[in-house]
Order: structure tokens, then C-alpha cells, then sequence
């Protein structure tokens, strides 16, 4: 045998083992059972498959940057953050991101793609769609017809931009401020407030109008729809950078 036919035949341990290696998929899910349940079946399909733990919130990049999975499976409502706020950093790591939701807010799904998800499943979907498109956003197949993707890029910029807006004039606001419009967001009267905090009802519109004043609102309608797009789901403050 020739040095050119021992140079060519696989070396144990080279690239033909690497090639054969599972792709690594970490699972960022707020449900566990649905933690559990995605992990099992990808795994059953031959992926290499680790459950975030969500108890340090945001260790959820420092998770992904000391594993280095090849895909994250994103919930966006997450105990005690915005899925939303990590979708580029697990990109940074070269991740792909998959988003699974049972948000009913495309804005929101947008503006993931626009900070570079590569596309979304919803929850009410049947579960092999979740993993069939797992797979498919592993072998770089879209999920998204091209004119359609790019649609909900610009619509996921538009709502980016009018979030860091919002999010500016948000940080405005006093503590007692953003207690009294997380309380208008959830349907309470001035006097229901008042009562809540001890106050006069002269005080809570007194807060009411530096509320109106500092988002540069006319109205509490306009202040609580601006409150109901930054505040996380489960009553948690204005979600932050």
C-alpha cells in the first residue's frame, strides 16, 4: 500500500466521528413537563438533548454559552423574564433559536425573528410539528416562506423600535408610579387603589397624572396599553435590557 492510500483512510477519532456526533439541543421551556416532553422525543430522534434550569433566570446565556447546543428550543414567557430578552444573545453563542410559544402576539414572535430567531412553533400546534420543525431549523430548512419572513422582520423592527421606547419612558416612572399603572393595567379604580396603598384618591391621580406626563400619554388608556406591552404575563415589573 502506497503513503497516498494510508493518508487517505479514516483515522479513528478524525472527522468522520465528529461528523457522526448528535447535534445538541438545550431546552429553555418554563412548562416542565413540556421540558421533559420535548427532551425525551428529541432524544428519541437521536439529539443530544439538556433541560435549562430556569431557577437563576438569566444564567439561562451563561447555560447556553458553557454548553454551546447547535439549537435552543426558546419559550418566550418565562417565569421571571422575557424569552424575548435572550434570543440574541444565544445567537452570539451560534446557536439556532426556535421559538415555542403559546403567545397569540405575532408583534411579539416578530420581534424575535428580527433579533434573529430562525422561526416559531406555537403550543396549540400538534407536537410532531414542534419536532419535525426542530429538525428542520437544524438542517437549515425554512419554516417561513421568504416574502412572509421578511414581512414579519420589518413588522419585528417597527415593534423593537417602539419598545425601547416604551421602555425608556417606563424607567421614568417612581416605584410607587409603576405600582399604581401595573394596578390600572389590571382593571382597579383610583379609589380601589387609594385603598390598597393607604392613600387619599387625590394622591393616586396625582400619581396617575405624573404617569400620564413622563410616557407622554393623554390618556390611562394610552398609559396602560403602553404598560400591558412591557409588563411580563405573570405580574412581574416592566421586563428590562
Amino acid at each position: 500500500m502506497s503513503g497516498t492510500d494510508v493518508a487517505t483512510q479514516p483515522q479513528p477519532g478524525a472527522a468522520t466521528d465528529r461528523r457522526a456526533e448528535p447535534a445538541s439541543v438545550l431546552i429553555v421551556e418554563n412548562h416542565e413537563m413540556l421540558a421533559e416532553a420535548q427532551e425525551l422525543a428529541l432524544s428519541a430522534r437521536g439529539y443530544r438533548c439538556t433541560v435549562a434550569r430556569l431557577d437563576a433566570g438569566r444564567s439561562v446565556l451563561r447555560q447556553a454559552a458553557e454548553l454551546r447546543p447547535q439549537l435552543v428550543l426558546l419559550d418566550l414567557f418565562l417565569d421571571d423574564a422575557d424569552g424575548l430578552d435572550f434570543v440574541a444573545g444565544l445567537r452570539a453563542t451560534g446557536a439556532k433559536v426556535l421559538v415555542v410559544t403559546g403567545c397569540n402576539d405575532e408583534g411579539h414572535v416578530a420581534a424575535a425573528l428580527a433579533l434573529g430567531a430562525s422561526g416559531w412553533v406555537s403550543k396549540a400546534q400538534p407536537f410532531e410539528h414542534l419536532l419535525d420543525a426542530a429538525e428542520a431549523t437544524l438542517r437549515n430548512h425554512p419554516l417561513i416562506p421568504e416574502a412572509d419572513y421578511r414581512g414579519l422582520i420589518e413588522r419585528g423592527k417597527e415593534r423593537l423600535i417602539v419598545e425601547q421606547d416604551a421602555r425608556r419612558r417606563l424607567a421614568q416612572l417612581t416605584a410607587r408610579e409603576r405600582q399604581v399603572l401595573w394596578a390600572l393595567s389590571e382593571g382597579e379604580s383610583a379609589g380601589a387603589i387609594a385603598e390598597t396603598f393607604f392613600v387619599s384618591v387625590g394622591t393616586v391621580r396625582t400619581h396617575i397624572q405624573g404617569i400620564l406626563g413622563k410616557l407622554g400619554v393623554s390618556s390611562q388608556l394610552a398609559a396602560v396599553a403602553m404598560a400591558r406591552l412591557m409588563f411580563s404575563p405573570d405580574g412581574a415589573p416592566p421586563r428590562s435590557n
